[in-house]
């Protein structure tokens, strides 16, 4: 074999892209400190708003017929709170059931009941219910509703297209509305469990009250108030959020988390 040419040998050079440092200006003690100082500060009106806002809470004077809420939580019947359910709604149950039933017949003989046609319901609620009906808001709220708007964000964002394969790395580096609702729904589900573990924890207290626990009625109170404090808190949060209202945002966190913080508080000593 005889050696290559010139000309079918090609030299290879490999570029190596340059690199340039840029010194980052060190920031002096006076610039740490003045930031640290703004941030303590903010962070202690942030707490002290939240803290007046809970008390203010706690003092508004709620009735029931005459009685306080103390004395109602355990004297007062249930209440039937209507529950509207739109026709439409009714019609299609219905008509999944019909569909349903074809696909049994053919198999088995039960068949499923179809909805009574009604636009309102009746749910019986006592003042004892409102503590795991806040839990059933809090749920749908956290895992539904602020999930439901910060896909709805996502699918604005992206022209209409929504991601189902990767939905999480569709927030990935982005800003604006679609970045503020992912933090409130993020928020809305770190939340959950500690809200949720207090109440249970308080339920139990209730039904299996100890030789500790001095006044049911007003430990019932206090549930109830929190409870109420936390959904609203949540509320607000998600639309402060959604408006890009910061400083009104934190404060109303640090109240839900107040609220929170208390409810375990009233465990000590009644278990």
């Amino acid at each position: 074999m005889g050696k290559p040419s010139n000309t079918q040998v090609k030299e290879v050079r490999e570029v190596k892209p340059a690199v340039v440092v840029v010194d980052e200006p060190k920031p002096s003690l006076f610039r740490t400190l003045m930031g640290l100082s703004i941030f303590v500060a903010f962070l202690s009106v942030t707490i002290l708003s939240a803290y007046l806002l809970h008390s203010a809470f706690h003092g508004l004077p709620i009735n029931f017929s005459g009685k306080t809420l103390q004395q109602s939580v355990l004297t007062n019947g249930p209440v039937n709170v209507p529950i509207f359910v739109p026709a439409p709604v009714v019609d299609v149950t219905n008509k999944v059931v019909d569909l349903i039933n074809v696909q049994l017949k053919k198999q088995v003989t039960y068949q499923l009941p179809n909805v009574q046609g009604a636009d309102f319901g009746v749910l019986p609620l006592r003042l004892t219910d409102v503590p795991v009906l806040s839990l059933v808001v809090s749920l749908l709220f956290a895992f539904l509703f602020s999930s439901f708007a910060k896909n709805l964000a996502i699918i604005g964002n992206r022209g209409g297209k929504y991601d189902n394969n990767y939905p999480r790395s569709q927030t990935e580096r982005t800003r604006g509305l679609v970045s503020r609702l992912t933090g409130a729904h993020n928020n809305a589900v770190e939340q959950f469990a500690p809200f949720a573990v207090a109440v249970a924890l308080n339920l139990l207290v209730l039904k299996f009250p100890s030789a500790a626990t001095k006044s049911t009625s007003e430990h019932w109170s206090i549930l109830i108030k929190e409870c109420v404090l936390v959904v609203l808190a949540r509320i607000l949060h998600f639309v402060f959020y959604f408006i890009n209202i910061s400083t009104l945002r934190s404060v109303v966190w640090v109240t839900g988390l107040i609220s929170i913080l208390n409810l375990y508080l009233q465990l000590l000593g009644k278990v």
